[in-house]
Parts: C-alpha cells; structure tokens; sequence
C-alpha cells in the first residue's frame, strides 16, 4: 500500500525489479498519468478506464464514484479489467479499500504528535515526516519488546515520545556543556 504523496511509476518499476508489487493512489498531476484519466468531464458515474503497460504489468485505473470525482490508482499487482457489484467497483480499488487501513492509521497518529512545521522547504518537511514515521516505528518496536505499562495507558504515547526526544538530545547537551565549560 501507498500513500498518494508516494506513489509514482518510478517507485512502482523500482519495487517491481526486486518482486515487490505496490497498489496505491497516485496524484492526478503528476506527470506519468494519463490526462484522459485525470478528468470526470464527459463520464458517466461508476465508470473505469483502464491502461495497461504490458512490459511491467503495471495497471493506471480511473474511476468515476459519483459526478464530477475520479479516482485513479496504480498497481504492479494487479493486471485485469474485473468489476464488480452494482456500483461497478473495479477489483483494483477493492482491494486497495480492504488493505488501506495501515497507511490511514500511520498517518492518523503522525498527526497526533508530530514534529511537523508549516514550512515551504520540501528537503524539511520531508525531514521531519521522517522523523514521526521513525518515532512511530520506535514504538511499535519498544511495544513488542517490553510489556506495556497500564498505569499511564492514556498518556503512554506522549511519554514514550517525551522520552525518546529527551535520549536523542542528551549526547548533543553534553557535548555542548563541555565546550562552553573548556
């Protein structure tokens, strides 16, 4: 699965060369898709397009949910034309919908205490979505290391960040303490 911001065909042929697939949605304005599938101007309502490049398996899905709204998607995994249901649901995006969980649920809490500022530099915002994705992945892996204390359940997170961010400046504090003391 793959957030939007990711996803692209250079990422997709990438993973695919090491047997990974990847199934996400993708920007309509990036430059790879189609502008045939980026608009919904002249499309009925649940109707697909589909685009296929063979020598990848790689699959550009556009699909109309309701007036005026197109979803579009791109998967190295799948590489059919199958709707499905009433609402003529390509099995792409079912797939994406019944998997997507992880992706919503990373960037729910990367929201919930993040180290994110409003800044117009992509080299530091990228930066700092580095740094709650890292702390996120520090505490599913302190989580399954070391039993969760139940007194604090309500504030766990916060302290388990409190404190990751006090022990990644502790070296930097004493490095400083002992150049202003010489």
């Amino acid at each position: 699965m793959s957030d939007n911001f990711f996803t692209s065909i250079p990422l997709a042929e990438d993973l695919f060369a090491q047997n990974m697939t990847l199934v996400g949605t993708i920007r309509k304005n990036k430059a790879d898709v189609p502008a045939k599938m980026t608009t919904a101007q002249g499309r009925e309502e649940r109707s697909s397009i589909f685009g296929f490049c063979d020598n990848l398996t790689l699959c550009f899905i556009s699909y109309v949910p309701k007036k005026g709204k197109v979803v579009t998607l791109l998967s190295s995994m799948h590489h059919d034309t199958r709707v499905e249901g009433d609402d003529k649901k390509p099995h792409i995006i079912q797939h994406y919908n019944a998997c997507k969980g992880g992706v919503d649920v990373m960037d729910k809490l990367a929201t919930t205490y993040s180290c994110r500022r409003k800044i117009n530099r992509w080299p530091m915002t990228l930066f700092f979505n580095m740094v709650d994705v890292s702390c996120i992945a520090a505490l599913v892996i302190w989580i399954l290391n070391h039993p969760r204390d139940k007194s604090h359940k309500q504030k766990f997170r916060w302290l388990f960040l409190a404190s990751l961010g006090q022990q990644l400046v502790e070296d930097h504090i004493g490095r400083h303490w002992n150049v202003l003391a010489t």
